[in-house]
């Protein structure tokens, strides 16, 4: 044994523990503290290499010792919460299957089996590196000992670092913390002597008991006296800072590292779902064995074998599909290939950039796709690819991508590469391995045909694979209803959205961009000139120094690092600092600039002059859908700025229009549907302005009698109680007390007692299943409902509460999209859903086609769910998106 690498677990998993945000298996249990660990321990073994090491753990009733000496001893400290210690114990069992020696002596501290070893190694002539940041263990170093801080790129502390560090030798340390004393272990250390004068003192005298017998040639005659009076305590924390041999069997064989139990530490990883180790094993597991998995993936490069391909094809039930293009943009996106497959191991790649002339594959290919149905996996892109190259898939039976995401919504890993390794324990070929980094420039163009084969029917061999499994699964889970008749059928709509796009007029925005140029450089100016300086506006810590140091207001908030200047202390500071206000105004104006008005044109199709976002089914765990490249659903619409900007929106056609069509306060009709409050579902039934009606029921006045601020708190607790709202929250909404705003939510369920009862009841279900539902059956699992952790459990009711309501409000505009679609089809109505925005969506169609297409929108949205509520639509018609 050359060397001994002795780690100190508790120092890393409790560092990951407060440092890393809450991470949860599907199963709610806390994993971040063992997340952090791991990635510290395969730090350490790839940094070193080391061939031995012992991870050192806490023993049970470890401080006892140190507590008969001082009872106060580490007393300042927290019980550790039931997260840590299972994760303490889940850290343990990592090493296990690694093959690391760990050990956990009964009583005793971890520093000390970490002293003991370290010196055992010295006497083995080997070399003991002690991976740790605590400070006691500094006084180890020695010519054969070092420690190692790997969180500061592993500093290596050799005696001589100690010195620099704190002043006094390694074998000095131990007087030196007792007399500063180490408040991490609550220590009280002399008053008044502080690191600098601890050193001086050791430095002259050597130690602390040289100290103690030479008090009157001490220097600072009262902190002199203080010896006197403190020398019991100093003498406790001698005894508290010594480290302690421990006995225990070892050798060197002990701690050599063993193989790792591949298979069990693969189980490990998918049941804390770290995916990330779990591709790294799978990787590193794949290269040692050699492929006793072989398949058939064939080039079809003659004209003879696409027809015996097509003919094979065509007696086939369902098909699966998998294009390759040169761009993730399918509308501008050219096909370089198209791979098929019918069962698991096998499949046919026929290239558009090979032997075969790419228009003589689309006149072969047309049949199959009129004929026969085809899944894949998120199979609208391959729908657009396909459909601007002349095939039009008619029939779609299965797409696993929202196969996965209705059986794991809470998850947001729904790629072909995540599914395939956590699944089948497959590490796929990375799109970087054929085309390599984003500054090479490089397409699959570029890449040779048999690698490109072979990458595309990895992905149709995997898809078909998936399809099995996930097929079953949704069956079971009764989730299949769901998919085949809301998802699928959707996917045809949402793709024609995509390919119709929606047109935008870059020449007003050119113009606003100006605007906001000159109105974010006046504001500059006003912040200089009241700050006194010039200073990077963009930099918060910059900002925090000017507000917080330079002119002396009160920090409401400071992080570890820095002051906050985010906006809701600067929110709080506006009214009394002028400077504060014109932050924020900066901080719109930019992101308007930056985000939407120079953003926004750059995503102009060159040929269509029209920008064709991609609506994705798979993003929110709600089921909402979402909306990227770009978001238009996030376009500002309380500013001016930000109506200018959906000015710029219109039909690109001369006598068309918009015609926007929203459901009014949906999620609130849901919640009396749901809850059944007579109260409540009466005020619906009626017409009832709810907000006004709901704050004339909690101030026990009549509806004429209440205020506009009445009706405004009414409004945030009506809102409120969708999102799980806290009276903390409340409070901070509206600017008053957390008292007042407790009274006013006990008002609030006095008055509707059976929303209360359903508020209660979707966490007490969600606490049972740990899954919400909505109307129609759409699960969100929330196992982290039942953690230990009080904010986490929180933060989940929070989820419980307005994954029904949202959830439905989701399911409900998709029924509503289909319907409209059909009716739309049926009545011939010329026009398109361009838009969805939630709870709204918006049609381009002739102004002629406005008096057919709006009644039957309005129909066919408040028909799409049967409540005990009616469903209110708005109906608005422009010649811009502003005017809707």
């Amino acid at each position: 044994m050359e060397k001994l690498f002795l780690i100190d677990a508790l120092a890393y998993v409790f560092r990951a523990h407060h440092a890393l945000p809450s991470m949860t298996n599907d199963k709610g249990m806390a994993t971040n503290a063992l997340y952090g660990f791991i990635l510290q321990i395969q730090k350490i073994l790839k940094d070193f290499k080391p061939e031995h090491i012992a991870i050192v753990f806490d023993g049970p009733k470890n401080k006892q010792g140190r507590l008969e000496i001082y009872e106060e001893y580490k007393a300042h400290r927290e019980k550790a919460d039931d997260d840590l210690i299972k994760q303490m114990a889940l850290a343990q069992e990592y090493c296990e299957l690694l093959g690391l020696k760990t050990l956990c002596v009964e009583g005793v501290e971890a520093d000390d089996v970490i002293a003991t070893l370290a010196l055992f190694a010295e006497k083995q002539n080997a070399h003991a590196y002690i991976c740790s940041h605590d400070k006691d263990l500094c006084q180890l170093a020695s010519q054969n000992i070092t420690l190692i801080n790997t969180h500061k790129q592993n500093l290596m502390i050799t005696p001589k670092k100690v010195k620099e560090l704190f002043g006094v030798a390694p074998d000095q340390i131990r007087d030196y913390l007792a007399l500063v004393g180490d408040a991490s272990d609550n220590i009280p250390g002399l008053k008044g002597v502080g690191p600098k004068t601890a050193a001086k003192w050791l430095n002259e005298f050597k130690t602390l008991d040289n100290i103690l017998a030479n008090k009157d040639k001490v220097e600072n005659g009262k902190k002199a006296a203080l010896l006197d009076d403190y020398q019991e305590q100093l003498e406790i924390n001698v005894q508290l800072t010594t480290l302690h041999h421990v006995e225990f069997k070892k050798s060197a064989q002990d701690f050599l590292i063993k193989e790792p139990d591949t298979e069990k530490l693969i189980e490990f990883y998918k049941n804390m779902k770290f995916s990330i180790f779990l591709k790294q094993l799978t990787q590193e597991s794949s290269k040692k064995k050699s492929d006793d998995d072989p398949v058939d993936y064939q080039l079809i490069d003659t004209e003879d074998g696409c027809d015996a391909l097509i003919q094979t094809l065509l007696l086939a039930e369902e098909i699966c599909v998998d294009v390759e293009t040169n761009h993730l943009d399918p509308m501008q996106a050219s096909l370089v290939g198209i791979g098929f497959g019918i069962k698991p191991k096998q499949g046919w790649y026929i290239a558009f950039n090979g032997k075969l002339d790419p228009k003589t594959i689309v006149d072969k290919l047309r049949i199959l796709f009129e004929t026969k149905p085809f899944f894949g996996h998120n199979i609208k892109y391959d729908f657009l690819v396909l459909k601007r190259h002349g095939l039009v898939i008619q029939s779609i039976c299965f797409d696993t991508m929202i196969a996965s995401y209705l059986l794991f919504a809470h998850s947001h890993r729904h790629s072909l590469d995540h599914l395939s390794l956590e699944f089948f324990g497959k590490v796929k070929t990375s799109i970087k391995d054929l085309i390599g980094p984003p500054k090479l420039k490089q397409t699959l163009f570029d890449v040779e045909i048999e690698r490109v084969k072979d990458y595309c029917l990895e992905d149709v061999d995997y898809t078909i694979r998936l399809k099995q499994t996930l097929q079953q699964q949704l069956k079971e889970s009764k989730l299949e209803h769901l998919l085949f008749e809301l998802e699928i059928p959707l996917l045809f709509v949402l793709a024609k959205m995509q390919d119709t796009g929606i047109f935008l007029d870059p020449y007003p925005l050119i113009a606003l961009s100006d605007k906001l140029n000159h109105k974010i450089g006046q504001l500059q100016e006003h912040i200089f000139e009241l700050a006194g300086e010039v200073f990077n506006l963009n930099s918060t810590q910059q900002l925090g120094k000017i507000l917080f140091d330079k002119l002396g207001i009160e920090p409401l908030k400071k992080t570890k690092t820095a002051y906050s200047t985010a906006s809701g202390v600067l929110e709080n500071l506006q009214n009394t600092y002028p400077i504060a206000k014109h932050v924020l105004e900066y901080r719109i104006y930019t992101k308007l600039k930056n985000t939407y008005v120079d953003a926004l044109p750059k995503y102009i199709n060159p040929k269509t002059k029209r920008i064709h976002c991609t609506f994705n089914q798979t993003m929110a765990a709600t089921g909402r859908l979402s909306c990227h490249n770009p978001n238009l659903q996030n376009i500002p619409i309380r500013t001016p700025e930000g109506l200018e900007i959906r000015k710029s929106f219109y039909p690109q056609k001369p006598g068309w229009v918009y015609l926007s069509a929203d459901y009014s306060q949906i999620e609130l009709r849901l919640v009396a549907h749901f809850s059944k409050d007579p109260t409540l579902v009466q005020a619906f039934k009626e017409g009832e302005d709810i907000h006004q009606f709901t704050a004339s029921m909690i101030y026990n006045i009549p509806e004429e009698s209440v205020t506009k601020q009445q009706r405004s708190f009414a409004k945030a607790v009506n809102f409120g109680i969708i999102y799980g709202q806290t009276a903390y929250g409340l409070s901070k909404q509206l600017n008053i007390d957390v008292i007042e705003a407790k009274t006013f939510i006990k008002a609030y369920f006095d008055r509707y007692p059976k929303v209360h009862d359903f508020l209660t009841q979707c966490i007490e279900k969600t606490k049972q299943t740990l899954k919400a539902t909505t109307l129609i059956g759409r699960e969100r699992k929330i196992p982290e409902i039942v953690s230990s952790n009080k904010m986490i459990q929180q933060a989940a009711e929070r989820l419980a509460i307005n994954t029904p309501l949202q959830g439905t409000a989701a399911d409900l505009m998709k029924i509503a999209m289909l319907k409209i679609e059909n009716a739309f089809e049926k009545e011939k109505i010329e026009g398109w859903m361009i838009l969805q925005i939630h709870d709204e969506v918006i049609f381009e169609l002739p102004e002629s086609e406005v008096e057919r297409a709006k009644p039957i929108v309005i129909q066919e949205m408040q028909q799409a769910m049967d409540l005990d509520v009616p469903l209110v639509v708005n109906v608005n018609i422009g010649k811009n998106w502003k005017e809707c």
